[in-house]
């Protein structure tokens, strides 16, 4: 957070649509989730916004956006 002479003021997010991938199966945007479960919990991953209609996963820092599943 960004202070002045009135006190903290936040500071604006980049918007996450501008930042996230389209999703390669249906064009819809993708949203930043983190597994729960499982041998992959505790890491980030793109997930399809328009789950469950759409389940397309992407992997976050992978080369090449490594899609988990479709």
């Amino acid at each position: 957070m960004k202070t002045n002479e009135q006190g903290p003021t936040p500071i604006a997010a980049q918007p996450e649509a501008e930042t996230s991938p389209k999703c390669g199966r249906c064009g819809a945007s993708m949203v930043r989730r983190q597994a729960k479960n499982g041998p992959h919990a505790g890491k980030l991953f793109w997930a399809c916004s328009t789950f469950p209609k759409c389940r397309q996963v992407i992997e976050m820092g992978s080369p090449g956006g490594g899609v988990i599943s479709s």
